[in-house]
């Protein structure tokens, strides 16, 4: 990834003091896939990992592998007290930012050896890396969902989208669409150069829900519905989006789509219309999060049940076990 800086986006204010955070010994050496919270992949090979919580004594834990995801060996120290990992984002295998706990920024600059806690004002709920030379901390109110692409990053703000170009320094304000007359309830957001998407909800019962994904190609000026289901009873047409609760959704290219449903995984191959299931993963209710280094190469990790990758953007392949509920 060509990005070498981090953007974290803030529910209120934001500041730039850091104290040192509290770490434990290291607690193992080689660590499964099954039990990474969060994962950030530089290379096809070189990714790192944040463990999650193993133990009252051993909090999360870098993780790095060299051979794309089927091996993983922990590093540094571990994250004293009950963190809960949400996310993970690197410039090198020493300098990686994580949130964990509740909306908690971490830093580390020796690969893990030691972690440092910012202090901004609010929880960080998002983090991007985009192209200036220094890490930076810009404050938003708010936001709730964020797409990557390659100057641009684009938020979910209760009931607007909110563009930042150029490193933070333009912003841009957009409504966002409705869908039946309502308001958007943003389920999910995803980037692929001018193409963006995004899910409304609707209403929901007993694990489904209806809903609808658009799309823009001219930021936001204009939406599209690309795919809809408009009722939990009657059968959605073949090739609908998919009635499951979204769980979190990628773009690969500008036709290339990847949604993480519930208990399954779902693809299109033209921007969204059509919709198919892909045999094999699972996130099992776990929370899911994409990793998009290419549009061939993609990996998706269900916290604490299993990591996937696929090398061809079509066939996905488990990497190491799966978990084994106790």
């Amino acid at each position: 990834m060509s990005w070498v800086w981090l953007a974290g986006f803030l529910a209120a204010g934001c500041g730039v003091a850091t104290s040192p955070g509290a770490t434990l010994p290291a607690c193992s050496s080689a660590v499964s896939p099954n039990r990474l919270g969060a994962i950030h992949f530089l290379t096809r090979n070189l990714g790192l990992g944040l463990t999650l919580r193993a133990s009252p004594n051993c909090g999360p834990m870098l993780a790095i592998t060299h051979d794309g995801g089927r091996h993983w060996l922990t590093e540094g120290a571990a994250l004293a007290g009950n963190a809960g990992v949400e996310q993970l984002t690197a410039t090198s295998t020493n300098d990686a930012w994580a949130v964990v706990g509740n909306g908690r920024l971490m830093s580390t600059t020796d690969a893990g050896a030691t972690w440092t806690a910012e202090t901004p004002r609010g929880s960080v709920l998002a983090l991007a890396l985009s192209e200036r030379a220094l890490p930076q901390l810009i404050g938003l109110p708010y936001p709730q969902l964020f797409a990557r692409e390659d100057r641009t990053t684009v938020i979910g703000d209760r009931g607007r989208l909110l563009i930042l170009r150029h490193g933070g320094r333009s912003l841009t304000k957009r409504p966002e669409p409705t869908w039946m007359g309502r308001p958007c309830q943003p389920a999910g957001l995803a980037a692929a150069g001018r193409n963006w998407w995004l899910i409304c909800l609707g209403g929901a019962a007993a694990g489904s829900s209806t809903k609808a994904l658009f799309r823009t190609t001219d930021g936001g000026r204009r939406w599209t519905i690309v795919s809809q289901v408009t009722s939990l009873t009657a059968p959605p047409r073949p090739g609908a989006i998919t009635l499951q609760e979204p769980n979190a959704i990628a773009a690969g290219s500008r036709a290339r789509l990847w949604l993480a449903a519930q208990n399954n995984l779902y693809e299109s191959g033209d921007g969204g219309a059509r919709w198919s299931r892909v045999p094999g993963p699972d996130p099992q209710g776990a929370p899911a999060a994409f990793d998009v280094l290419s549009p061939t190469d993609v990996w998706l990790l269900a916290a604490g049940k299993r990591l996937w990758r696929t090398t061809d953007g079509r066939h996905w392949k488990a990497l190491g076990p799966v978990a084994v509920s106790p």
